[in-house]
């Protein structure tokens, strides 16, 4: 279950600094699966969609599919590449957009959370939370 956690942790990284240096161009910034629905026909807040300030990232997803964490960018060719492992599987993702109103002048943050269980022991289930704030604020 360690190294699981591990993996987790990496994951978690890996999604919360692509999410950070977002591009900050409101009104489309940060998409939680809201105009767009999620690859797939997963639930509408299982998926994030932004543009990153790295031209070799470019468009970003991030969803939920098969127990698995997908990436879809132009750094994977427009594939979607699982960045969690087969030894763990995503019971449940959530995004959940705060501060995207530009009239509030708040920081916008995502929190990502997400319950996870061990295949090895799939009696254990865990929750994940984090809350990560865009690096670029435009007021």
């Amino acid at each position: 279950m360690q190294a699981s956690l591990e993996n987790l942790r990496t994951t978690l990284e890996i999604m919360s600094r692509a999410i950070r240096q977002a591009k900050s161009v409101p009104p489309d910034t940060l998409d939680i699966g809201a105009t767009t629905p999620c690859p797939n026909g997963q639930p509408n807040n299982t998926c994030i969609r932004f543009t990153h300030v790295s031209s070799e990232k470019g468009a970003v997803v991030y969803a939920l599919d098969n127990n698995a964490i997908y990436e879809t960018s132009a750094s994977t060719g427009g594939n979607a590449v699982p960045i969690t492992t087969q030894d763990v599987n995503i019971e449940s993702l959530r995004f959940t957009l705060g501060g995207d109103d530009p009239e509030d002048l708040r920081q916008p943050t995502v929190t990502i959370s997400m319950r996870i269980k061990s295949v090895a022991n799939p009696a254990r289930i865990y929750s994940l939370q984090t809350t990560v704030s865009l690096r670029d604020f435009q007021e």
